[in-house]
């Protein structure tokens, strides 16, 4: 985002159309900003911005944000920001993000993303990201992802996955994957495929287990890296492909 200006912000005079429908409103006076492409924009809390494409919006606790696309939305604690495709909005703890697809948020901790098909979830410690199919979520330590068949998801040390079949989860040590998932996992780090089975890889390996395999309840499975194991049920074949993930 552009360094902020002291500019005064540009506020709409009161023979433009007043048509936006956000119920949130200040206490004494309704405030509604419209910025320009490439302007900066501080609101006050509360308050309601529209943001052209290009533009930067900077809002405080409670306001709310509607940015087009390839606009930047920086919002404070509380606040919610809605961005269109290919825009960037960053919100502190607290806030609800809504990005569409193509669209990057970075959300600090205790916050809820919310990432349309092809969007990007960046999280921190204790937020939870859920994201559509094609999407990839990276979550920080204790986070929780929840993630559609087909996308990718890449958890930090001591955070839970849970991912559908068909998807791709890359986990740390102490990470949970469900079954039919694909998960590249570090040293140490734990996979629970079908219910109880424990699954121990190497750095760089991929497991798929499909239900009745030898990732059964209490069974290990130990991989070396680079490999790429595909349990079918009862046995076990190792394939010449290597998955390659983000």
């Amino acid at each position: 985002p552009a360094p902020l200006s002291n500019s005064a912000p540009y506020t709409a005079p009161p023979s433009l159309p007043h048509t936006h429908t956000h119920a949130h409103h200040p206490p004494d006076e309704e405030e509604f900003t419209v910025c320009q492409p490439g302007s900066v924009t501080v609101c006050q809390p509360g308050s309601v911005t529209v943001c052209q494409s290009g533009s930067v919006a900077v809002c405080q606790s409670g306001s709310v944000t509607v940015c087009q696309s390839g606009s930047v939305a920086v919002c404070q604690s509380g606040s919610v920001a809605v961005c269109q495709p290919g825009s960037v909005a960053v919100c502190q703890p607290g806030s609800v993000t809504v990005c569409q697809p193509g669209s990057v948020t970075v959300c600090q901790p205790g916050s809820v993303t919310v990432c349309q098909s092809g969007s990007v979830a960046v999280c921190q410690s204790g937020s939870v990201a859920v994201c559509q199919s094609g999407s990839v979520a990276v979550c920080q330590p204790g986070s929780v992802a929840v993630c559609q068949p087909g996308s990718v998801a890449v958890c930090q040390p001591g955070s839970v996955a849970v991912c559908q079949p068909g998807s791709v989860t890359v986990c740390q040590p102490g990470s949970v994957c469900q079954p039919g998932s694909v998960a590249v996992c570090q040293p140490g780090s734990v996979a629970v495929r079908q219910p109880g089975s424990v699954a121990v890889r190497q750095p760089g390996s991929v497991t798929v287990c499909q239900p009745g395999s030898v990732c059964q309840p209490g069974s290990v499975a130990v991989c070396q890296p680079g490999s790429v194991t595909v349990c079918q049920p009862g046995s076990v074949v190792a394939l010449s492909w290597i998955l390659k993930t983000p």
